[in-house]
């Protein structure tokens, strides 16, 4: 047992807040649902109790908490492990600390002493009850309630520890005004590629105070496997940069490893497999070890609801796009404007026409709201079809220009990209009726002059006619940059079988669990899930050392 320095403070805290709010551990052993998810559960905890015996282990480690993944969460969780007084060591699989991380702007907040101080005011019961309807009361509310509730005290604890904040509170790209920013100018702004770098500032000053708090860190470092005790998680299996294992022997295992986009099988498991969805994610090494973990040891399985952090893409376009950016082609575009750069615009904002397989229209192209966008709505119309496409016309290509158009396309290896002079010539190169798709054209082009979607509701500014040629079409795909969910948790961040029942000594922190989301990432309310990543592992650090320690 260590001393704990704020031990005292946070029993008040543990007795009636969130921490204590939903049961203690205990040895329970784990459901039969949990049993028959994953890797035969009927015989894992089993074949996990020896584990070692399956490597060749070089190194014993013994610590108090080990945390594998050093995105937000983790290094969030690592940060309070430390400075709660449990030796901790951080395991993180890539060459550099972060993850999914580096690629984050910063939390949501609600009443912050940055809000009140810009006039910001939003209550977050309006996110509630946004929320319940969005998701048809699925999630569980509590734990949005949870996060809510100690966000402005998490984004303090955050400056306390080394991590600057921005005065800047707004409402990102159109959401609700709930987006605080880490660094002192809210991340560099750069006018070909927007709002830059702020994720880094987090992961840095985290960094830095986890090693004067003692933590070791460990790159190129992967978890290969979890250590059992019966139906108790006790430690891991690490393997080196030189490929020689370790094992960890932990009270607390603590997994943030952000999420499967990383992992062709677990993407393809959840209908993410084909070849022109853009195999883009914030981080390669998000291979879904914490959801294959806790499979192992018996958690419950939620990736049927898991849900994306994503955008709409034209297929194969990801990086014609990026050089696009990198050319400096516009140099108006920023993330932070509603006239973004013309390729992207065209999707966002819906300036253009979707068809199916068939020919037929079957979404509002935009999707989405004009002031702001929720990217989700518009790649779940896209994966509702068998195939889909954007077409424009002269006019918007124009617009491109020659530069944007020759990438466009390029990189057409899976035959994606389509161009011709009539729209009878476009249907026979995209291999649909080309009857559908004059018919589909003409009952569009009927409502932009009339100004009114009556089909699917486009708002009328993005109402634009298809006229003269050439035309040019490109199949839709989906960037999934983040997956959310997968495993269930309670409010303790603790992971949880079928029953609810804990699983003891393990922890799911970040987007691995990311309860009150599904299918989709409400863009609505920016920065939800940096808020999440933060608040989970404070409170899987506070949990373990208030009952683990």
């Amino acid at each position: 047992m260590h001393t704990l320095d704020r031990r005292n403070f946070l029993k008040g805290a543990l007795a009636t807040g969130v921490i204590g709010a939903a049961g203690v551990l205990g040895g329970c052993a784990a459901g039969e649902q949990g049993k028959a998810a994953g890797d035969n559960q009927a015989t894992a905890a089993g074949q996990a109790d020896n584990a070692a015996l399956a490597y060749d282990i070089a190194e014993t480690k013994e610590v108090d908490v080990v945390v594998v993944g050093s995105g937000n969460a983790g290094m969030a969780a690592a940060v309070e492990a430390a400075e709660l007084g449990a030796t901790t060591l951080l395991l993180e699989k890539e060459a550099i600390l972060g993850g999914n991380g580096n690629h984050t702007y910063g939390p949501s907040g609600f009443d912050t002493k940055y809000s009140r101080a810009a006039g910001v005011t939003y209550d977050y019961r309006e996110a509630v009850v946004e929320d319940q309807r969005m998701f048809n009361y699925i999630p569980n509310i509590r734990y949005y309630i949870d996060m809510a509730e100690a966000s402005s005290d998490n984004i303090d604890w955050a400056a306390e520890h080394g991590v600057p904040i921005s005065s800047v509170v707004d409402n990102y790209k159109g959401g609700n005004p709930t987006m605080h920013y880490w660094g002192e100018d809210g991340g560099t702004i750069d006018p070909v590629h927007g709002r830059v770098g702020s994720g880094t500032v987090y992961i840095a000053g985290m960094q830095a105070t986890a090693e004067s708090l003692g933590v070791e860190i460990l790159t190129n470092t992967p978890a290969v496997d979890i250590v059992m005790d019966g139906a108790d998680v006790v430690g891991v299996i690490a393997q080196d940069s030189k490929g020689s294992y370790i094992q960890i022997n932990a009270k607390a295992v603590m997994l943030g490893t952000g999420g499967i986009c990383g992992n062709p099988d677990l993407m393809a498991k959840v209908g993410r497999a084909d070849d022109v969805v853009s195999p883009y994610t914030f981080s390669p090494g998000t291979t879904g070890d914490g959801y294959t973990f806790s499979m192992k040891a018996g958690a419950f399985d939620t990736i049927g609801s898991l849900g994306f952090i994503e955008q709409p893409a034209f297929a194969e376009m990801g990086l014609a796009e990026q050089k696009a950016r990198e050319q400096n082609l516009d140099s108006s575009y920023s993330p932070n404007r509603n006239d973004e750069h013309p390729v992207w615009n065209i999707l966002k904002m819906g300036k253009c026409l979707w068809v199916n397989e068939l020919g037929e229209r079957f979404a509002d192209e935009s999707a989405a709201k004009p002031e702001g966008g929720i990217a989700g709505w518009a790649t779940a119309a896209i994966m509702s079809q068998q195939k889909s496409f954007a077409i424009i016309d002269k006019a918007i290509t124009d617009m491109l220009g020659q530069d944007c158009m020759d990438l466009m396309l390029s990189a057409n290896e899976h035959n994606t990209k389509f161009q011709a002079d009539t729209l009878e010539g476009l249907a026979k190169a995209m291999d649909i009726d080309y009857a559908t798709l004059q018919a589909t054209v003409d009952r569009y082009n009927e409502m932009c002059a009339a100004g009114e979607d009556i089909d699917f509701g486009k708002y009328a500014e993005g109402l634009v006619p298809i006229g003269e040629g050439p035309y040019f079409a490109t199949q839709l795909g989906v960037t999934p940059l983040c997956s959310i969910g997968g495993v269930r948790v309670n409010r303790q961040m603790q992971a949880a079988d079928v029953n609810w029942n804990p699983i003891k000594g393990l922890y799911v922190i970040g987007v691995d669990s990311f309860p009150f989301y599904t299918q989709m990432y409400y863009f609505q309310l920016p920065g939800s899930a940096v808020a999440y990543e933060l608040h989970s592992g404070l409170v899987a650090a506070r949990h373990a050392a208030e009952n683990l320690l």
